[in-house]
């Protein structure tokens, strides 16, 4: 397949994309079929987080989606990909702990 058919658009008509479609079209249908809670941490100093943070800003789709009350976001400023120190992996673990709690 090329570029073309890369950047197809998701099936309107329930199914699932198809493989050749970008990777975020295909987390785009899929956070959409997902029927649960999702929790997002981002690294604020990740530039594969801010890449994709940067994806979001600029598709509606996105935008609606990660606005949905099943979906909790939190941003570590400072923090790399890997959140490397211990008060980082604290704070991930207090956000995490925190989302499944309020389940």
């Amino acid at each position: 397949p090329g570029a073309a058919a890369a950047l197809a658009p998701c099936p309107r008509d329930g199914s699932a994309p198809p493989l050749s479609a970008d990777l975020p079209a295909r987390l785009l249908d899929a956070m959409r079929r997902f029927p649960g809670r999702v929790l997002f941490i981002f690294s604020g100093a990740d530039l594969t987080a801010q890449e994709f943070l940067d994806m979001t800003k600029a598709s509606r789709p996105w935008q609606q989606l990660l606005a949905a009350p099943a979906v909790q976001q939190h941003t570590l400023a400072g923090a790399d990909h890997t959140f490397s120190t211990r008060a980082w992996r604290d704070q991930v673990a207090d956000w995490t702990a925190d989302w499944v709690q309020a389940w």
